[in-house]
């Protein structure tokens, strides 16, 4: 089955495959996000499970990794 001939999004999908298909399904005209989610939980359930706070250390967890994810997600605001 197909939404303006693009297919229904499918298990175990990259966030790669996510934001193309994102980008199909957005219409700016009629104000349809092709991908709308709660940024908190994308946050904690990161696709790199990475923590937050590296407990053992006491202090921010790596930091590498979060520029990595916050890369990801910046460009999904984009228009």
């Amino acid at each position: 089955m197909t939404v303006w001939g693009v297919p229904y999004p499918k298990d175990g999908m990259t966030w790669d495959e996510v934001y193309d298909l994102a980008k199909k399904m957005t219409r700016t005209d009629e104000a349809i996000r092709g991908f709308s989610s709660f940024i908190s939980a994308v946050l904690r359930d990161n696709q790199l499970s990475v923590p937050y706070i590296d407990a053992k250390a006491d202090k921010m967890a790596d930091s590498e990794q979060w520029k990595k994810i916050f890369a990801n997600l910046a460009r999904g605001g984009q228009r």
